[in-house]
Order: structure tokens, then sequence, then C-alpha cells
């Protein structure tokens, strides 16, 4: 009896004993489950993040392919500093000097610049040849404010009959000195119109504008246009001003001899009546080329028009209030040698007013006719003290 009760003690203690083991066999089991789960995570992260970065840098040029060959690099190449706006683009190939001259090379920025910020900072190009090698370079970058805003030329008043077609771009340009020509904006709201379309007899400021890429504007430069009905329009006041210019002017002259023959024509053609219409001196140009006669603002007009033509600088000139009440106009002309008064008007008391100094005109002015040249010195550059002199043409 004391044998069986023992037997069956032992077999339900290896019983017991085994599930004991099937317990820490199944725990270790589910452990080394859980640990490689975790580390096929761990990698699993670690390769997608390597993935990543390694496209990036195989898509941006940087990193993995931005590094020089053990092969010798034998291209003769020429690397030169740049200096940019702030803002704009720039490429690798721009630093290299010689970059047109050179076959067989590729270039990229082993880290792109930030043209974003002003300063200058040394930036490095790699430079790589068909035959398999490759080198760095290092050159500097200056990025700077552009300030400066395009420059318009060309705008001038404009003459139409009424059903002309407008043209308001002619012979306008906007030149900016980092953009070159850049757009012209037009602004012409002032312009009426009846419910045709058609504009309504008038004088109507137009609006010029343009800004460059920077952001810096010109505005406000502003023209006259003149509407008419069967009125003078530009295409007549241009060939007016062209058929007088063919009459006197020679292939072969000097500016000055051009300028010495339009002050002879306007003198010699223009006959002095004391009216004229002013305020717009093409428009007068026209009158004084056609009926050839006018007043000293017709002299004036008729002397600006043809010396705009052959491209002398002219400024206007009007006579100071102060001891006179009457007006008078000539113009400031500089073909070269600095500015001179140039005054072709008629008048009771003879005066050679081709290119003439400031103490010649004041001259005039003090022992003459009393404040006829009077002016607003502030207002206008000085002549040479030197009398203008030049050769005649033969």
């Amino acid at each position: 009896m004391v044998e069986n009760r023992s037997t069956g003690r032992t077999n339900a203690s290896r019983t017991n004993l085994s599930r004991t083991n099937a317990r820490r066999k199944n725990k270790k089991k589910n452990t080394g489950s859980i640990f490689t789960i975790i580390l096929l995570i761990a990698i699993s992260i670690i390769g997608v993040v390597a993935i990543v970065f390694l496209s990036k840098d195989l898509l941006s040029g940087d990193g993995v392919l931005s590094k020089e060959s053990t092969k010798a690099f034998t291209a003769n190449i020429e690397v030169m500093d740049v200096k940019i706006p702030k803002g704009f683009d720039v490429t690798a190939q721009e630093f290299i000097n010689n970059v047109d001259n050179v076959s067989g090379i590729s270039c990229e920025f082993v880290n792109k610049p930030d043209t974003n910020k002003t300063g200058t900072t040394t930036v490095d190009i790699l430079v790589s040849s068909t035959d398999g090698s490759s080198k760095k370079f290092t050159a500097k970058l200056e990025v700077y404010e552009d300030t400066e805003a395009p420059v318009i030329s060309g705008v001038v008043d404009r003459h139409f009959n009424i059903g002309d077609n407008i043209t308001y771009l002619k012979g306008v340009t906007a030149i900016d000195n980092i953009d070159g020509e850049v757009e012209i904006k037009v602004d012409n709201s002032r312009i009426i119109t009846d419910d045709k379309g058609n504009v309504i007899e008038g004088n109507y400021p137009v609006i010029y504008s343009a800004t460059d890429r920077a952001g810096n504007k010109t505005e406000d430069i502003q023209a006259i246009f003149y509407f008419e009905a069967n009125g003078v329009n530009d295409e007549m006041i241009d060939e007016a001003i062209d058929n007088a210019l063919a009459g006197i002017i020679k292939d072969d002259m000097t500016i000055e001899q051009k300028a010495f023959a339009i002050y002879n024509y306007t003198y010699d053609n223009i006959a002095y009546t004391g009216t004229s219409t002013k305020g717009d001196y093409r428009l007068e140009a026209y009158n004084g080329l056609t009926t050839f006669q006018g007043d000293c603002y017709t002299y004036y007009a008729v002397a600006k028009a043809m010396l705009l033509k052959i491209g002398a600088d002219v400024i206007d000139v009007e006579r100071a209030e102060g001891i006179r009440n009457d007006h008078h106009y000539w113009l400031l002309v500089n073909l070269g040698s600095g500015y001179y008064h140039f005054d072709s008007t008629r008048r009771k008391y003879y005066f050679n007013g081709f290119m003439a100094t400031d103490a010649q005109i004041e001259d005039y002015s003090a022992n003459v006719v009393n404040g006829y040249y009077y002016i607003d010195k502030s207002r206008y550059p000085a002549t040479p003290a030197e009398e203008f002199t030049f050769t005649e043409y033969n």
C-alpha cells in the first residue's frame, strides 16, 4: 500500500514538472519572437531613412555625387568669381569662365548657395569630365541688393487725329541695369471715349511705369496725348522735320556743323510775327516748318525738334520773372563739349545766339537789352568759360 501511494505522487510530480518546462519553453519562444520583430522594425526604419537621404543626395547633386575622382583631371578649367543681385538664381556653369570652350565637361555645386542672403560666400563646384575624372574648384559668390530702378526713355507728347491707331509704345523703352529691357506698363485710363469706343477730342495724360525683378519701380513718367479732329498727327510732324533736315544736312558733316546749319535755317526762314501756339513744342515746330512764321517759342520749337533728330542734348530755358514781364524761350545745347546757349530768334538788336556762353548772354542783357537773358542760374548748368569753336562746313 505504501509503495502505491509513493508511485502515485511521483507520477504527479513528473506531470507538473513537464508542464512547468513547457511553460518556460513557450515563454522563451515568445520573448525571442518579440525581440526579432523589434529588430526587424528597427532595421526597416534605418533602411528607409538611408534610402531617403541617399535619394536626396543623388537628386540634388550633393554628397554622394559631389566627390572628386581618384583619376587625374586634365581639363584646363578657368574659375571666376560671380556677383549677382539678391534673389536671382545662379548656376555652377557661371563660375567657369571658359565652359563654352572646353568640351565634354559638366558642372554642379557641391552645396548649392543661398542667393536670398546678401554678402560674400565661398562656393565649391565639382567639374566632371566624360573620361570619368572630376575635380572640385572653389570660387566666391557675392550677393548684393539691387536698388536701381529701370530707366524709361522715349516718352514724348504724341499727336493723333480722331480715329488714328494709338501707338503707346512707339520709340519707348525701359532698360534695367541688371535685367536689360523690361516690360513697360501704360496707364491710359484718363483718355475719354464715347459709347462706341472712339476717343473724344482733347488732351489726355498717359502714364508709363516699369518694374525690374528685384521690385524696383520707375513710375509716373507722363506724356500728353493730343487728339484732334482733322488735326496734326505725329507722322505729319516728323515728315516736316525730316524734310527740313534733308535740305540742309550732309552725311559728312560733324554734329557741330549740323547744329550750325539748323541755327541758320531757323534764323533765315522763320519770320518774326510775335504770335505762336505755346505749350507743345512739336506742334509749334510743325507750324513753324509749314507757315514759316511765329515768335521766340517758334524758333525754340523748330530748333529743338531738329536738334533732337541729329542726336544733340538739349535743355529748355525760359526767361525768369523779375526784370521783364514778358516771356522768352531758347535752349541750352550740348554737342559734346558742354552746354551752351542756343537762340536763333530774330530780334531788333542782333545777337549771335549760336552756342553762346553765360558771359556772352549776360553781357547782352546788361548792355544791349536789359534783362533779355535773365534766368534763375540754379535751374541750369553753367556753360564752359571758353567760347565755343568749331570748323565750318565747306
